[in-house]
């Protein structure tokens, strides 16, 4: 299923806004996401362990 303009204009809204998080916040642990079919689900998993604060 091919996306809309307006649906690609929302997913580099939020790729933006995710480097924006990650860039002043570089101390956050690397996480490797899965997105699921058609973007219904997205899943997130740290890997490794950060120290408790």
């Amino acid at each position: 299923m091919a996306r809309t303009p307006a649906q690609r204009t929302g997913e580099r809204r939020a790729a933006a806004e995710l480097v924006a998080i990650l860039t002043a916040h570089p101390d956050l642990p690397v996480i490797a996401w899965t997105v699921g079919p058609a973007g219904a689900t997205l899943t997130g998993q740290v890997n490794g362990l950060a120290p408790a604060e």
